[in-house]
C-alpha cells in the first residue's frame, strides 16, 4: 500500500525547507578550500574591483580601511601574510597598503629578476581615492 502524503503533519514544502537548512549547514560545516596566491614579493599583480569605488586598501593586514586603488591598477606585492589573502603592495608616493586576495584578477610572471616601482603603466603614479568612512 502506497503512503498518502497529504495524511502525513508535514508536507513537501516542510521537506523542502529542512532539506535546505542540511545544505546551508553542511556549507558551513566544510567550507570549500580557500584558494590562495601564488605570488612572491617583487612580483606584479592587476587589481580587480568589486565595485566602482575601487579595490578597499588597509592599513594592516586585517580590516583597517584607509582608502581604496583603482580598478585595473598593476602593482608590485612587497609581502604577503602567511595563507597568501593578504597582499601588501607598494604604492609610489603613497603608504604602503593591504589588500584581500581576493582583489588580484591576475598576477603577472616575474620578468628579469626585477620588477621595479608600480603604477599605471603611465607616469608610474597611482590614484588612491580616499575613502575612510566606509569600509
Amino acid at each position: 500500500m502506497k503512503p498518502n502524503l497529504s495524511e502525513l503533519p508535514f508536507g513537501r514544502q516542510s521537506v523542502a525547507i529542512a532539506l535546505s537548512i542540511i545544505l546551508c549547514l553542511t556549507c558551513v560545516a566544510f567550507p570549500p578550500a580557500a584558494r590562495a596566491l601564488d605570488v612572491v614579493p617583487n612580483q606584479k599583480v592587476v587589481l580587480k574591483a568589486r565595485k566602482p569605488l575601487g579595490v578597499q586598501l588597509h592599513r594592516f593586514n586585517f580590516l583597517s580601511l584607509f582608502g581604496r586603488v583603482a580598478d585595473g591598477t598593476t602593482e608590485t606585492v612587497v609581502e604577503t601574510d602567511a595563507e597568501k589573502h593578504w597582499l601588501k603592495l607598494s604604492l609610489p608616493e603613497n603608504p604602503d597598503g593591504w589588500i584581500v586576495e581576493g582583489y588580484v584578477a591576475n598576477v603577472l610572471p616575474i620578468e628579469g629578476g626585477g620588477n621595479g616601482g608600480g603604477g599605471n603603466g603611465g607616469d608610474g603614479t597611482i590614484p588612491i581615492l580616499s575613502d575612510e568612512a566606509s569600509v
